[in-house]
């Protein structure tokens, strides 16, 4: 509506760098000031918002205290920036904002591989990679649930700019094609699930085989993904497709169930599927290849979870390598 593109304008245009910025200037001060009578040996900004980073660039030019910044998402290359309809002087200080954190900061870590190497270019320094992950305390006493049914599971928020038109046509053709996935799929989709999708999923005949939740608390999440054969991750089809990882990837690959992802092959999400040996990404419009590795991981099964390489995402594994980060930054 008017009133929608009148308040995204004033978003992207008048709260730079987002609507936090009115705690730079108070934070700031109850930072130093808390600084007069306690010591601190470091100091972590993690954004969005990325107002954080600039009440962490104040403390650090007062004080000199080494400081970590930590970018779970991008800045200036935000997947909805084209919906903020920036004007060339915000884009313009969204970008001097965005090269003063990174190169002035003690250290930088960003949770994509993409990600790093373009923060790295601006920085002219390495910059770390800590990437999202799981708890692995969370699958260590939750068995597997055995099913007769084919289920695809799909757990978090859909949006229409993730909607997998061929995914649907290759269900579609499965179930009128195989006697066994006609009887037996199941397509589970747990939490908001944009119009669009689901116009798509009936469009496609497939209405019958959707069981749709809005809403599940997180226990129950894990268990439901369980008993998934194969669970779904879809990525935003957008500039930023190839550094997104989307944090149920990790809980995905801890249940040792097959991962179908769609989205590019060559980008990071992919590349945690095939580290870890989970499954496999397959591009958005490939609809025979998805077909193919629907009926391999269908045959294929659960495999053997959190194995080392897995561990490898666990957050106790990531909280040791941030560990040495801060420890790295300190003795510096």
């Amino acid at each position: 509506t008017f009133t929608e593109k009148i308040m995204a304008w004033g978003r992207g245009n008048l709260l730079v760098p987002d609507a936090r910025k009115f705690w730079i200037s108070p934070a700031t001060r109850a930072i130093l000031n808390y600084l007069k009578t306690n010591e601190i040996d470091a100091m972590i900004s993690s954004g969005p918002p990325h107002s954080m980073h600039l009440i962490a660039k104040n403390v650090n030019r007062k004080t000199q205290i080494p400081w970590l910044a930590d970018f779970r998402d991008p800045w200036v290359n935000m997947d909805n920036a084209d919906k903020f309809r920036m004007s060339a002087w915000a884009k313009r200080k969204h970008e001097r904002l965005e090269r003063e954190v990174l190169t002035l900061a003690t250290s930088v870590d960003t949770v994509s591989w993409h990600l790093s190497k373009q923060y790295e270019a601006i920085r002219g320094k390495s910059v770390h990679v800590l990437t999202n992950g799981f708890d692995h305390v969370d699958f260590l006493y939750r068995p597997s649930q055995e099913n007769e049914e084919i289920i695809l599971g799909h757990y978090g928020t859909f949006g229409d700019d993730r909607n997998p038109i061929a995914l649907w046509i290759a269900l579609s053709e499965l179930v009128q094609e195989n006697e066994s996935w006609k009887n037996r799929m199941k397509i589970r989709l747990v939490g908001p699930t944009d119009g669009a999708v689901l116009a798509s999923i009936k469009e496609h005949n497939l209405e019958t085989y959707l069981e749709y939740t809005p809403y599940v608390k997180h226990n129950e999440v894990l268990d439901l993904m369980m008993q998934n054969q194969i669970l779904l991750v879809i990525l935003n089809q957008n500039a930023n497709e190839e550094g997104r990882v989307t944090g149920k990837i990790f809980e995905y690959v801890a249940t040792g169930n097959q991962v179908l992802g769609v989205g590019s092959p060559t980008s990071d999400c992919a590349k945690v599927i095939e580290t870890t040996h989970s499954g496999e990404m397959v591009s958005f419009t490939n609809k025979e290849r998805i077909k193919s590795a629907l009926l391999t991981m269908q045959e294929k099964g659960r495999e053997q979870p959190l194995n080392n390489t897995v561990m490898g995402f666990s957050r106790q594994n990531l909280t040791h390598e941030l560990v040495g980060i801060l420890d790295e930054m300190i003795i510096k």
